[in-house]
């Protein structure tokens, strides 16, 4: 035996011999379990709906006769015939329930075949009464521990994976939005931009005109041709005719 913790084990059996069997295999292999027992699926569902109810009130159970079956349930030892319903049926009211246990599906002689359905329904594994010893059934236990422990696992990474592909899902979804809004701007920054170069076209061309006008008649006049100019009234045309190249040159 590897296992060093104390687990809780439900043992769901009708049969007083057949629990007593086990509760020897547990014994003999000093295999340190709690043990507790179920006579039938309705007693059984109701332990494990309490064992995952960790909010179940202690001081209600300790008030009434019935014992307080709040502690975590770690794996489940199943009878497949019970008195009121058989293995199938308690492991599809385990699911129905959302209840997550490692279930070992005990059988008797000629039920092979259906322990094999009922792995298939979800069991770990299943023990013949008949082989039950001390090595087996600690070695099945083992196993579906570990079985149930490695199916977390893989569920808790699926789990992050899906978180993650979800996280990067909304990501592109808001790249994709921010890449729509820039194209958005880009597209009226170059409605802007158009608009732009044609008012300057439009101004470059209606100011050109009267300049290069200006221009002329100033250098006609600076001419002095025929009637010649005062020093004042020369400066000042010379004056317009260089503001108006600066002018024509911006």
């Amino acid at each position: 035996m590897d296992i060093e913790n104390q687990f809780s084990i439900l043992l769901v059996d009708d049969d007083d011999v057949d629990r007593m069997t086990v509760k020897r295999a547990f014994k003999k292999a000093k295999f340190s379990v709690e043990l507790i027992e179920a006579s039938d699926g309705k007693q059984a569902i109701a332990i494990l709906q309490a064992a995952k109810n960790q909010t179940t009130q202690n001081s209600s159970n300790q008030d009434s006769l019935q014992p307080d079956y709040s502690q975590t349930i770690d794996l489940v030892l199943l009878d497949y015939r019970l008195p009121d319903i058989d293995g199938l049926g308690l492991i599809s009211q385990t699911k129905t329930l959302g209840l997550d246990f490692p279930i070992i599906v005990l059988t008797g002689q000629g039920d092979e075949e259906i322990a094999v359905e009922i792995m298939k329904a979800g069991a770990a594994d299943y023990l013949s009464k008949a082989k039950i010893d001390p090595d087996n059934l600690i070695k099945a236990i083992n196993s579906a521990l570990r079985l149930h422990k490695a199916e977390a696992a893989v569920e808790l990474a699926n789990q992050r994976l899906r978180a993650s592909n979800e996280l990067l899902v909304s990501k592109n979804k808001e790249l994709e939005q921010q890449q729509q809004r820039i194209s958005a701007q880009n597209i009226e920054l170059q409605k802007s931009y158009k608009l732009k170069s044609e008012f300057l076209a439009t101004m470059s061309h209606e100011l050109r005109t009267p300049m290069n006008a200006i221009m002329g008649f100033s250098q006609l006049l600076l001419r002095q041709y025929p009637d010649p100019l005062s020093p004042k009234q020369e400066n000042l045309i010379q004056r317009i005719l260089n503001n108006s190249k600066n002018l024509l040159d911006m």
